[in-house]
């Protein structure tokens, strides 16, 4: 699978640039999985369902399976966060798995600036991101490619071409 991270400061627009992503890549026939680092705690269950009473009782994991999907829910009982090696491992096997909030992995990235934000741009100190993605024209001195944000055909583009190509028969 190839990974690619998705790196930002928050509010930016990450996931607002996947979900437009996503479709577009589903249409060139990728496979695409998401993984989305969350630092607060999040609840998928239903509160008053069976599954949910079930968990609440005390289960260390919950699997919740369905006719279109599968839930594993795992408790922990003490702060844990999953590193990306250990939720790549879970995935079911895709194309490309998209990334976001990994910001630190040393795994190949694109850069979301925006103009006005505050950010210390990461693609000068980090030489894992591959180009950047913003709403203002390049600096003089950038090396990397520069895409505009308001373009997600362009953006599929360079994954396809600098990411996926070598996934073609």
């Amino acid at each position: 699978m190839k990974v690619l991270g998705i790196a930002g400061r928050s509010g930016v627009g990450k996931t607002t640039l996947l979900v437009a992503l996503i479709p577009l890549l589903a249409a060139r026939g990728v496979r695409v999985a998401a993984l989305k680092q969350a630092h607060d705690s999040f609840d998928l269950d239903v509160p008053g369902r069976d599954s949910a009473r079930l968990r609440r009782a005390g289960l260390a994991c919950t699997l919740i399976s369905a006719a279109n999907q599968t839930v594993l829910i795992e408790e922990h009982a003490a702060p844990h966060e999953a590193g990306l090696a250990e939720l790549l491992v879970r995935l079911e096997p895709v194309d490309l798995v998209l990334a976001e909030g990994f910001s630190a992995a040393a795994i190949p990235k694109l850069e979301l600036l925006r103009a006005g934000a505050p950010a210390e741009p990461r693609h000068r100190h980090d030489p894992q991101v591959l180009a950047v993605v913003a709403d203002f024209a390049p600096p003089a001195d950038i090396r990397l490619p520069w895409l505009p944000l308001g373009d997600p055909a362009a953006i599929a583009d360079f994954i396809e071409h600098s990411i996926l190509e070598e996934r073609r028969p």
